[in-house]
């Protein structure tokens, strides 16, 4: 299986993220200036197969394209014709995030039933999940992600890796963009 790249493209910088090879959990890939996004992306393709893109399809709340738009288009259009073999889906992300918590916390606590209502809520296909979660590979890279965990010392969600720094919690933006810039700069700093 391929992976998935996602996209949130900003005027003067460009956010990627991508799921694993088996299209299980996404991760921040990294940011990338505009000018630079193209070339970082055939470099990635080079190594790792990526069978779509995902760009995030900004929307008023009337439903009526955003201003952004008028930067996002062109952009799409030269992705395509860079990369005319990769599938390119936009998505609506005005709800998405808060419909799922809504739903998974209106329900009380948590278990498979009131997961899968808040999954089909966010519009997950859910015979695709359930066909994902039987599959050998899912529970071997679920194993792999929490050894990892592990050995990074991580313990719960969120937590960020920036460089060789390990932060913990809902830590503000501050603090994560000045991790991000001493790993930029190759600061040899571990935080735990």
């Amino acid at each position: 299986m391929a992976r998935i790249l996602a996209i949130d493209y900003g005027q003067k910088r460009v956010g990627l993220a991508v799921t694993d090879p088996l299209q299980i959990t996404a991760n921040g890939l990294d940011t990338v200036l505009v000018h630079e996004v193209l070339d970082y992306l055939a470099k990635y393709i080079a190594r790792e197969p990526v069978e779509k893109f995902v760009i995030g399809l900004p929307k008023q709340m009337n439903g009526q394209d955003s201003d952004s738009m008028q930067y996002i288009r062109p952009f799409a259009i030269g992705l395509q014709r860079k990369f005319p073999d990769i599938e390119l889906v936009y998505v609506d992300e005005r709800f998405t995030s808060v419909l799922a918590h809504k739903a998974m916390f209106d329900a009380g606590r948590p278990d498979a039933q009131t997961i899968a209502a808040a999954a089909q809520t966010a519009g997950l296909d859910m015979a695709r999940a359930a066909k994902t979660i039987a599959d050998p590979r899912v529970e071997a890279e679920l194993e792999r992600n929490l050894g990892l965990a592990r050995q990074l010392g991580i313990s719960g969600t969120p937590s960020w890796v920036a460089g060789n720094q390990l932060l913990s919690g809902a830590v503000g933006v501050e603090e994560l963009t000045k991790a991000l810039e001493d790993a930029r700069k190759g600061d040899e700093v571990v935080k735990n």
